[in-house]
């Protein structure tokens, strides 16, 4: 891993060094001795953005834990928004479903899928934790579920931007929770 450029204090509502966005929609717990930020969302076709860094970014290693702790099974996923601008984004979520999937916005609408939702043995079920890593360099995407190398890719749509954390429900009310957010240097 590289040094460390941004965490984030989830003990403090302000997240100092990051943007706070749905505020009404977000809340700062324990969980145990883990300080977390919990966000809760009704239904929507849109991917809700939760944080975001205060600049964009070329290339990065940002890891944060997931947490799906409410909502259907079958609709509700959350994870990472990266590189994000008003051209589109690249969009990394884990659902309770124990699946993943890598996809892109062109602009504000959805572009396409890199990786389509695809089962991951790793993945823990809804109330546990999961950690997402993804590593961007250039025009690789490699994406590491609780530890596991589970795709690596190369895209060249987007090559800068903000990193956001996302929630997604397409039926059912979600609430997930985040932790242990980094933002390190590529090596």
């Amino acid at each position: 891993m590289g040094d460390l450029m941004l965490g984030a204090d989830f003990r403090d509502p302000q997240v100092p060094g990051w943007v706070v966005i749905n505020q009404d929609k977000v809340e700062f717990k324990k969980n145990g001795k883990t300080p977390e930020l919990q966000a809760s969302f009704k239904a929507s076709k849109k991917i809700n953005p939760v944080l975001r860094t205060p600049g964009p970014f070329e290339d990065f290693d940002v890891s944060v834990t997931v947490r799906l702790i409410k909502g259907s099974h079958e609709h509700i996923a959350a994870g990472l928004e990266l590189r994000y601008s008003e051209l589109g984004d690249y969009v990394i979520r884990i659902s309770a479903q124990q699946t993943y999937q890598v996809g892109w916005h062109d602009g504000f609408d959805w572009g396409g899928t890199l990786v389509k939702w695809t089962t991951q043995p790793v993945l823990r079920d809804l109330g546990e934790p999961n950690r997402l890593r993804v590593i961007m360099r250039e025009n690789r995407i490699r994406v590491y579920l609780n530890g596991v190398l589970s795709t690596s890719l190369r895209d060249d749509r987007y090559t800068t931007g903000l990193i956001r954390l996302v929630v997604s429900s397409t039926n059912s009310p979600v609430r997930a929770a985040f932790s242990d957010l980094q933002l390190r240097e590529t090596k």
